[in-house]
């Protein structure tokens, strides 16, 4: 019997061990054990086979990544009473992500071209929002179960910056025509559009 308990409690410490990535940023993995923590503390449960503080690692590793510029988008539905499968609620925070990252492009065109310009950009929301989905890369999802037997879901996204632009400014591409028609400069359009990269605030 001693030398079975032995043999668990040593399984038990490898185990510990190896949830820590390899060759692992000490730093920024005890940032992640925290982070992970107060998402867990508040009842959030990964959905995938890995524990929350190595996914959340790994999402900050890729955003550290210095071939791609990435900005982190974070996406989380809470109390939604037609959502008690995961992957419904995984689908509305993703819809979700997608929304507002369309509102936020038609905020930030607007707030350049000033009045007047409205409808227009409300047009350019509409088509960014078409356009942008494949640029959201879900990286940590976790979902929460609520006494209700429903589901909270979030996501933390990675997005790719430069691949979003170019679905920014094909969206603006699809519409110039309603640009034209109401006296809108489609140089000065394209020119916001490329001075503003990140859009994610």
């Amino acid at each position: 019997m001693k030398k079975l308990l032995f043999i668990l409690v040593l399984l038990g410490s490898v185990s510990v061990v190896m949830s820590q990535p390899k060759n692992s940023d000490k730093k920024l993995w005890k940032e992640c054990q925290k982070i992970a923590k107060q998402l867990e503390k508040e009842g959030w449960r990964p959905d995938a086979l890995d524990k929350l503080d190595v996914l959340i690692y790994n999402h900050k590793i890729k955003l550290k990544d210095p071939d791609v510029h990435y900005t982190e988008m974070v996406s989380t539905i809470e109390g939604q009473k037609n959502l008690k499968t995961t992957n419904r609620a995984r689908q509305w925070a993703i819809m979700n992500a997608k929304a507002e990252y369309a509102k936020q492009a038609r905020m930030q065109l607007e707030g350049n071209l000033g009045g007047g310009a409205e409808e227009f950009c409300q047009k350019y929301e509409g088509v960014v929002s078409t356009k942008i989905y494949n640029e959201l890369k879900p990286s940590v999802c976790m979902f929460r179960e609520n006494d209700d037997m429903t589901l909270d879901y979030k996501i933390f996204f990675l997005v790719d910056d430069d691949a979003a632009l170019k679905a920014r400014l094909n969206a603006i591409e699809q519409i110039k025509l309603e640009a034209q028609i109401v006296g809108i400069n489609m140089d000065d359009v394209n020119k916001y559009i490329k001075e503003n990269v990140t859009i994610i605030k």
